[in-house]
């Protein structure tokens, strides 16, 4: 796959609001909350440290570190690991370098929406040394129990972590969501 890289060279729409879980949970503290600009404009999204070697990689959607209509890469991009209500339990880590694919950039193809944003140390460590990260696997079954964890704007304005677990399934083109057991 080819990508495209701003920065320095690193070392699916399935949730509706009555499948979101809005009891108290304690928040994976490797999933947070990535604030950008897009122009002069302030946005938000989620995004989750994952395993790397360099441990400082962080998976979000590839729209939210490209624009391809107009705008084109973000900026001011920061990453706020278990953030909650405007706090920021584990640092605000200030992105060095953004990650998407060609294949997003050139015709937003919805199987290369994965963006990566490499972040900066904070006083020499790493964020994946501070919070931990998840794993990644490529290849895995389509039909799995996974959990989702994200900060959706239709809930408390995004200010807390919501999240629904279920069975992934395969479609035509992705893994989704399709069944919800609320607990």
């Amino acid at each position: 796959m080819q990508v495209a890289i701003k920065g320095a060279m690193p070392s699916a729409e399935f949730l509706n609001q009555s499948q979101l879980l809005l009891k108290d949970i304690t928040a994976p503290p490797t999933v947070g909350r990535v604030f950008f600009k897009m122009g002069s404009i302030d946005y938000r999204c989620t995004g989750s440290v994952v395993v790397s070697n360099g441990k400082n990689l962080v998976l979000t959607a590839a729209f939210c570190i490209y624009d391809s209509d107009d705008i084109g890469w973000a900026t001011d991009m920061v990453f706020v690991p278990r953030y909650s209500n405007g706090a920021a339990p584990f640092g605000i880590w200030t992105a060095k370098s953004l990650i998407v694919s060609n294949s997003w950039i050139t015709n937003k193809n919805q199987n290369a929406s994965i963006g990566m944003i490499l972040l900066s140390p904070i006083s020499g460590l790493h964020v994946q040394e501070i919070v931990g990260a998840q794993g990644l696997s490529v290849n895995a079954p389509l039909r799995a129990s996974a959990y989702a964890f994200g900060y959706s704007s239709d809930t408390n304005n995004g200010q807390l972590m919501v999240y629904c677990n279920g069975t992934t399934e395969a479609t035509s083109t992705q893994a989704v969501m399709s069944t919800y057991r609320q607990e």
